[in-house]
This record gives structure tokens, sequence and C-alpha cells, in this order.
């Protein structure tokens, strides 16, 4: 589940993140791309959270959305320096996915594999404990993360 959902370019830590807003603006940025406008996918997230939130509890939030222009599903993960409401919830673990809005099914199935994951407390310690963008994607790609 890595290249080319998740990608060492779209994993960050963020340490000036104020609230929800700022992250999905983040999380829009990475997901963007020529052709992809970020405002866009910025809008897409903002309106699935709208409908409810996507923070799952224990610090982690799953916000998605759908858009036109995109031929894969892609995600990316922002590690958050201090925790920020999600909706009722604090989030410091931030996966983002974004879907085509038509084509592909599955992604379904997909969030409730990334649920699952992060449901993992030895997997969201490893996340946690990890102080470098470097240090972040190896834990994500792993065996216990969404490595293959």
């Amino acid at each position: 589940m890595t290249s080319p959902l998740l990608d060492f370019d779209r994993v960050i830590l963020l340490s000036d993140a104020e609230d929800r807003e700022t992250v999905l603006r983040e999380a829009a940025f990475l997901l963007a791309s020529p052709g992809l406008d970020g405002e866009a996918v910025y809008e897409a997230l903002r309106l699935r959270e709208t409908m409810g939130s996507t923070a799952l509890g224990q610090g982690v939030a799953v916000p998605h959305g759908r858009v036109d222009n995109l031929d894969a599903r892609r995600a990316c993960f922002i590690k958050l320096d201090k925790p920020v409401d999600f909706g009722g919830e604090q989030a410091d673990l931030i996966f983002a996915l974004l879907v085509p809005k038509t084509g592909q099914q599955g992604h379904l199935q997909l969030l409730a594999k990334i649920a699952e994951k992060l449901a993992r407390d030895g997997f969201r310690d490893a996340l946690r404990n990890a102080n470098t963008k470097g240090l972040l994607y190896a834990a994500l790609t792993s065996s216990q993360g969404f490595g293959e």
C-alpha cells in the first residue's frame, strides 16, 4: 500500500498547525498535483468533514474526499507536534485519503484497512516516536504499517 498511494513526498511532520482547517489545507497541498487543483482537494476534504468528523479516536483522524481529475487514489500522512480538534476529538496522526470521484471501487475497504492499522497501539506509538520524516516514513511503510 505504499507508492503511489503514500510516498515519501507526502509524509510530513507539522509543528505549527493551529486547527483542523490548517491541517486540511496542508493535506490538500500535499495531495494536489499538476491538473489537480489544491483548492478543489481542500473543498473535497472540508465537505466530507461537514458530514461528520473523520476522527477515529486514539489521536487519529482519516480525512478523505472524492475529486474529479484523479486517476488513482493517493494519500498523505501528517504527524502533528500538538493535537488539534477534529470535530470534538483531539488528533495528532492524520492519514488523508483522496479517491477519484468515479470509477474506482474499494475505497471503503481501504478506509477500513487504514483504520485497522491505526487502531494498533504499537503502530501508533511507532509513529509518535518517529522524530524525522525518514523515520516516520519507515514506520508507515514497515510490515507493521502499510508496507506489503
